[in-house]
């Protein structure tokens, strides 16, 4: 598939640009529902998301860059090349947390419900941006010959599309996130549900993805990375009150 959707003049607007706009555009109008629903004024939350959104696009490219290093080192003038792919979410996640936190304290709004109405966002997300990445050819996995196995320019061969795999699954997740949402107890668990869930299945998918020498356990990075943020979540999970959490 051609990853170009159409060019203005001497400017070629990518497909993938196209789907991180939408997973953008959804997310905030999810996000935002969810926070005036859950007694945030919809003015401050716009105030947010004006913060949130370069914060996202940083976060994520950042993280997609150290997980590329060697590359990028050799090509540093594709770092800001967004529209070429590359973002990880797990660097998105990690930037919210820490800037989330700040502004909503800035705002005076609780951060734990803030952080709440993400949690459908997420795999939200990456339903777009998965979709993204298969349309440019990247995030392909390992060789096989499965009766789904996909060929791509640049895989040599017929392998594992592993970009779908986390796209499909995602689907289910996002209405899982939802149902969590609508039936809200305690504030933080919308979140730290659905970031786990998406986590664990980061995991599991990378283990179809190339491998390489690994660097715990014969595990990527990314997959060291969703393990973090996993246990992370889990202890949060367990714990009787989270910090900051009014309820």
């Amino acid at each position: 598939m051609n990853p170009i959707a159409f060019q203005i003049g001497p400017f070629s607007v990518h497909w993938y640009g196209i789907l991180v706009g939408m997973a953008m555009l959804t997310g905030y109008l999810v996000s935002r529902r969810w926070c005036v629903e859950w007694g945030i004024d919809g003015d401050k939350y716009d105030w947010l998301a004006l913060v949130f959104l370069p914060t996202i696009i940083i976060g994520a490219r950042t993280a997609y860059v150290i997980s590329s290093w060697p590359y990028y080192r050799e090509n540093p003038w594709e770092i800001i090349r967004i529209d070429h792919g590359g973002l990880g979410s797990h660097g998105a996640i990690i930037a919210m947390f820490i800037i989330g936190a700040i502004s909503a304290k800035i705002a005076r709004v609780p951060f734990w419900t803030v952080a709440d109405s993400f949690g459908p966002v997420i795999p939200l997300a990456h339903i777009f941006v998965r979709a993204g990445n298969f349309v440019n050819g990247e995030l392909w996995g390992l060789p096989t010959d499965l009766p789904w196995k996909m060929q791509f320019p640049s895989s040599g061969g017929f392998v594992h599309p592993s970009m779908l795999y986390e796209g499909i699954v995602s689907i289910p997740l996002f209405f899982l996130a939802w149902w969590w949402a609508k039936n809200r107890t305690r504030e933080g668990h919308v979140l730290l549900r659905a970031l786990l869930a998406q986590s664990v299945l980061r995991i599991l998918v990378d283990y179809t993805r190339w491998r390489g020498d690994g660097i715990v356990f014969g595990m990527m990075l990314t997959q060291v990375v969703a393990l973090v943020v996993a246990l992370f979540c889990l202890v949060l999970l367990l714990v009787p009150r989270l910090p900051g959490q009014k309820n």
